[in-house]
């Protein structure tokens, strides 16, 4: 029985730590490539604070959604 539990704990902290490229997150932001890297220059979504290299940035599950609620609002 320990043993589920601590296989369930693992898998729920490997999952908040996933990281997307932006390709990804475009996607589940819908937003195009030019839309998505325009919001960014124009700082209406918040980069996130993850790298995967020096020029790559690694989004994870809450940036997503931060950067989601953003995207939101510059439409309403």
């Amino acid at each position: 029985m320990s043993t589920v539990t601590i296989y369930l704990i693992m898998s729920s902290t490997r999952s908040e730590r996933r990281l997307y490229t932006d390709k990804t997150a475009m996607a589940r932001l819908g937003l195009s490539r030019s839309a998505f890297y325009r919001y960014l220059q124009e700082k209406t979504i918040s980069q996130p604070i993850g790298k995967i290299a020096k020029n790559r940035r690694g989004w994870t599950d809450q940036d997503i959604e931060v950067a989601k609620s953003e995207v939101t609002e510059r439409r309403q």
